[in-house]
Order: C-alpha cells, then sequence, then structure tokens
C-alpha cells in the first residue's frame, strides 16, 4: 500500500521506504555522519538499530551506500531510538535536545514516571498539560 509520506528534502513521496537518494545528498551526508558517531557512543550496531526500528539489516545498508534515504516515519523511530531529535540527526542542530533535557532532574523524573502509567493514564496527563498551557495563555492574553 502506497501513502504520501516527507523525505529528509522534504520532498514529498508516494513509497513510505523506498526514498531514492542522491550521491551528492548533503543532508543525508550529515544524518549518516551523525548515525554512525551515535550508534558508536552506544555501542549499538546497525543491524540492531535497524530491528530495533522495524526495518531489515538491507535497507539500513540502502542507507549507508547512499541508495535510499529514510522516510519521515524512519528517520522519527531512529530519532526515538536514539534518543536524539530529528533536527539533530539532519545537522539543523548541533544539541540533542532530547539528551539535554533528560540531564534535568525534574524532567528525567518526571519522563519515568511517565513512562510507568497506562496508556489512558498518559493521555489524561497530556491532556490535563494541554488545559494548563490554555489556562496560562489565556490569563496571559488578558493581561
Amino acid at each position: 500500500m502506497k501513502k504520501e509520506s516527507q523525505t529528509l528534502s522534504g520532498e514529498s513521496s508516494t513509497a513510505p521506504e523506498k526514498v531514492p537518494a542522491r550521491q551528492d545528498d548533503p543532508i543525508l551526508a550529515v544524518f549518516l555522519d551523525r548515525l554512525e558517531l551515535k550508534l558508536a557512543e552506544i555501542n549499538m550496531t546497525k543491524s540492531r538499530l535497524a530491528g530495533r526500528v522495524g526495518i531489515s539489516r538491507n535497507t539500513m545498508s540502502q542507507f549507508f551506500l547512499r541508495e535510499r534515504r529514510p522516510s519521515t516515519e524512519i528517520l522519527m523511530r531512529i530519532a526515538n531510538e536514539l534518543s536524539v531529535s530529528i533536527d539533530y540527526l539532519v545537522g539543523r542542530t548541533d544539541d540533542t535536545e532530547i539528551t539535554s533535557l533528560l540531564q534535568q532532574e525534574r524532567i528525567a523524573e518526571l519522563v519515568g514516571r511517565f513512562a510507568d502509567l497506562t496508556p489512558a493514564e498518559q493521555e489524561s496527563v497530556m491532556n490535563y498539560i494541554i488545559a494548563l498551557r490554555q489556562a496560562r495563555q489565556a490569563g496571559q492574553a488578558k493581561n
């Protein structure tokens, strides 16, 4: 089944995983460099990452051979698995953001407690956070 997805460079594609790559694609080059650095940092193989994000080893190899680019969905899975932002992976920032946030004690505690909740409880927490933000914004608008 084909669906429209967005590639690293923001182009639309009708194939969610088979996104052709150009050999001179600078965004892909940064992505691959940062991916290799992060994998070395956490001592994870490309093969293991492929399995954890739900793609074949062959697909991962095609990324590194510059035969294909990851779809946005795959890019999100990789970023989540490596605890970095997509912006970091594609070179839009040098800050890994997620890692920086998790180094803050209160945020790390919040993430740990949130992970222990059921999906329904997590949804309730998210709704509460949204309601808090909306109330704060409404209060700021009055001032």
